[in-house]
């Protein structure tokens, strides 16, 4: 029996149908996008009336996820989020673009992820400034004084977000919360105090980054949040060694194999962060991603063009692997 409270509830209309009035503007065009690896794909885009309303809608329900509604030039951008609940409405007087604030109409979640961004707006600025005097600090005083200020601020900061996740199990913003959580080290391991325990507090966090995140939900594929915390995980977390990269890229396409969307994320994510020299992986494993999981399969959001430039680069790398014998000079 689902509550009225639920954001995981159902709703049985067809399509998506969301309205917008965006005040002052006027005969302006909006567009409508969902986040995917590093990017907003465009979904729709409407024109605003004399009344600046507008509605974008569909035939079909959209993928749940994070999507964004902007003008053409970026000079505005509002996330929304879209899951069960596709047929509700947004007002907002830009006017003052220092105080705007977004009413959501008919979506309890947005209207939490509202709340959310209101609260983080108020957090943010003590933030920095804890952080900023915590890295200036010139003495054991000043350094525990903000160090306690700050975890305070992350405190309640989590606190606000697990109300969420305890009362909305299930839904889409419990998910992204719970992939947003801070990594909380076992009080061993807090304060480490030679070499062996920097190594073991090191690969805790390898180990327990990903606590609570679910790879097969393709919910989290479209949202720029899931997107830094992946980014963050292999560039920052993740020790630069080739087996240790095979064995955590294998550990999550095992269960991304239950989504077709997770499938293509990580492995678009994967693929590109290594040609564009965003990881620090030797070749070994791009070749390893490539005889695993593409050279063999096929993918609908994989293009002729893309697998043919994949494997090329694949064969060219495969000659020339550090270690190999040089081709005959002629």
């Amino acid at each position: 029996m689902q509550t009225q409270n639920s954001l995981a509830q159902s709703n049985p209309a067809e399509g998506y149908n969301i309205k917008v009035q965006f005040k002052p503007f006027k005969k302006q065009y909006i567009y409508f996008g969902h986040y995917f690896a590093g990017r907003v794909h465009l979904d729709d885009s409407v024109m605003l009336n004399d009344k600046s309303e507008a509605t974008l809608k569909g035939p079909k329900k959209l993928p749940a996820g994070i999507y964004a509604i902007f003008y053409p030039n970026r000079s505005f951008m509002l996330d929304v989020v879209i899951d069960q609940q596709q047929n509700f409405s947004i007002q907002a007087d830009l006017s003052n673009k220092k105080n705007i604030k977004f009413q959501f109409k008919n979506s309890q979640e947005n209207t939490l992820m509202e709340q959310h961004t209101q609260f983080m707006m108020r957090q943010t600025p003590a933030m920095n400034t804890a952080q900023t005097k915590l890295m200036d600090a010139r003495n054991i005083i000043d350094s525990t004084v903000w160090k306690h200020r700050l975890t305070l601020i992350e405190d309640s900061i989590e606190y606000f977000r697990e109300k969420i996740i305890k009362k909305n199990p299930g839904s889409l913003l419990s998910a992204l919360f719970i992939a947003l959580r801070n990594l909380k080290l076992p009080e061993s391991l807090r304060s480490p105090k030679n070499k062996a325990d920097s190594a073991a507090t090191k690969q805790y966090a390898v180990d327990h980054y990903w606590d609570g995140v679910n790879f097969w939900d393709p919910r989290l594929t479209f949202s720029p949040f899931f997107e830094a915390k992946f980014n963050e995980y292999f560039n920052k977390v993740l020790p630069i060694n080739d087996d240790t990269a095979i064995k955590k890229i294998d550990w999550m396409m095992s269960y991304a194999g239950a989504s077709d969307r997770m499938t293509e994320f990580l492995l678009t994510r994967f693929i590109n962060g290594i040609l564009e020299h965003e990881f620090v992986w030797g070749d070994e494993v791009f070749v390893y991603i490539f005889e695993k999981y593409v050279s063999s399969k096929s993918y609908a959001w994989l293009s002729a063009q893309d697998r043919k430039m994949i494997t090329d680069k694949a064969y060219l790398v495969m000659g020339n692997r550090v270690g190999m014998p040089a081709p005959d000079i002629v």
